[in-house]
């Protein structure tokens, strides 16, 4: 078994993705990387970079047990919130008989974080979708800052890879209420995860809990003919949906695929498309497949 960190932070209770009734944790995040069963194992942690006084029952163990890349979710009963942490020797604790899985993300969290003030106040961070024009909107108040460089929003659709999207320029040190907007004008085509993190002046980054943006994947096309059987001389008309880019192409085929030209009249009728197909004088009577 082996396990690596993701060069997060390690100085303060300042991340406030947690279980309930633990108040805070560390930025920074574990991850396991296991072949076979090992069993339990111990883990032990050195939180000399921590500020202020650490106590072994104010802290918990975070298991990321789904492993969805939030520890908000995870619950006692379920296995994600360990307590009992000793301090082994100086400022360095330990977790006995922990059972962890392959590919497991995990970190530290305190039920106390009344020692280290929150960098930023997060009131609120909000992702909205807009279906129609195919953006995300990305919204975040908050109601205090200190020693505030910036804020970065990033996201991601494995929960691996993560992509910047801006960086915005926070408000040093304020009581005042800020709010701040973005917009991703290209989200991923189905599903995006979105990350809000603040970088302050001393290069410390807290990361918040991701927002999930899920748009319908529309990969249904219907058409409609009018009139089926199609008399002589008579036009065939096609509605399709509107598309939004690239061409498209409409054959016409006999029942042993062979191709028959015709004469397409394309007019657009909003949010859909009408195609008026005229067939060659010479055609024979038969069934046709239209595709």
């Amino acid at each position: 078994m082996f396990w690596g960190h993701d060069g997060a932070a390690l100085d303060s209770w300042s991340v406030v993705d947690t279980p309930v009734n633990v108040q805070a944790r560390v930025a920074r995040v574990w991850r396991v990387d296991q072949t076979g069963d090992v069993g339990t194992v111990s883990l032990s942690f050195d939180l000399s970079d921590v500020a202020g006084s650490v106590t072994s029952s104010d802290l918990r163990l975070l298991i990321d047990t789904d492993n969805d890349g939030v520890f908000s979710d995870e619950t006692v009963v379920g296995g994600g919130v360990i307590s009992g942490a000793t301090n082994t020797s100086g400022n360095v604790y330990q977790w006995t008989g922990v059972a962890i899985d392959d590919n497991d993300r995990f970190t530290i969290g305190s039920i106390n974080e009344s020692q280290t003030p929150l960098p930023v106040d997060l009131v609120k961070f909000e992702a909205i979708p807009n279906a129609d024009k195919k953006e995300v909107h990305l919204l975040w108040i908050t109601a205090s800052e200190i020693n505030n460089d910036y804020f970065k929003v990033e996201k991601t659709e494995d929960l691996s890879e993560f992509e910047l999207i801006e960086v915005v320029p926070g408000a040093g040190t304020s009581n005042e209420k800020h709010e701040y907007e973005v917009t991703d004008y290209h989200p991923n085509t189905h599903l995006s995860y979105y990350r809000l993190s603040q970088v302050d002046f001393d290069g410390n980054e807290t990361k918040f809990p991701m927002e999930k943006v899920e748009f319908e994947n529309k990969t249904s096309f219907e058409m409609k003919l009018y009139p089926n059987p199609v008399a002589a001389g008579q036009k065939l008309q096609v509605k399709i949906p509107k598309l939004d880019q690239g061409a498209h192409s409409l054959l016409v085929n006999d029942l042993i695929g062979k191709s028959h030209a015709v004469n397409i009249t394309s007019i657009n009728m909003g949010d859909y498309e009408l195609l008026e197909v005229e067939f060659d004088q010479n055609l024979s009577r038969g069934v046709y497949l239209v595709q």
